[in-house]
């Protein structure tokens, strides 16, 4: 790691509130205000460029009701992990797996999943204009 990158134990905690923070429907600037932050040091946490102290991780697993063992992960995250977490920064990510986790029907699961995953392969193949040009 180097001195100009964040530390990889930050950026999981950053992923992890962040995460959290869309799952609980809350913007940056409400985030902030129950830390008694500006939402760009919010950004700042999120990105893992700036590191929490001990009193602002408590008051964000409080206001993210969430516990702090969840917030900071007991150990350095796995790449799976990291992926994962990647994964769900993706604009509209927690939104998607809070609606699909309502769906009880497993057929329906698994045909949304098959059209993500040949919507996805299409774009790779063709590139993000290319599948509407068929």
């Amino acid at each position: 790691m180097s001195e100009d990158s964040p530390d990889p134990i930050d950026v999981a905690i950053g992923d992890r509130m962040k995460v959290r923070r869309r799952q609980k429907g809350l913007s940056q600037t409400e985030l902030g205000v129950a830390l008694d932050v500006s939402f760009q040091q919010v950004q700042k946490y999120e990105r893992g460029t700036n590191r929490m102290g001990g009193s602002t991780l408590v008051r964000a697993a409080k206001a993210l009701d969430m516990p702090v063992s969840m917030l900071i992960g007991e150990m350095e995250p796995s790449q799976e992990d990291q992926d994962l977490l990647v994964g769900l920064r993706t604009s509209g990510a927690v939104e998607m797996l809070t609606a699909f986790a309502t769906i009880e029907d497993g057929e329906t699961r698994r045909a949304l999943v098959a059209i993500v995953k040949a919507t996805a392969a299409l774009r790779a193949k063709h590139g993000p204009k290319g599948a509407d040009q068929d």
